[in-house]
């Protein structure tokens, strides 16, 4: 309930880079391709692992706002 009373108290808008939709549209998507088989295995998580690494990467030279 505490995140829903800010709005009633000083409303914020909800506005993000194109590297951050960008982040949140691969990671659901690497994260669906890796979890769509019936078991996981290696070298899925070494692709999340490298994904992780990639968006660390990314974020880095985006650089702040």
């Amino acid at each position: 309930m505490a995140p829903f009373s800010s709005w009633a108290i000083d409303p914020q808008a909800l506005s993000l880079r194109p590297i951050e939709l960008a982040s949140i549209g691969g990671a659901v998507f690497i994260a669906a391709i890796a979890l769509s088989p019936a078991r996981t295995s290696r070298p899925l998580g070494a692709l999340l692992i490298r994904a992780y690494g990639a968006l660390v990467v990314a974020f880095y030279f985006a650089g702040n706002r």
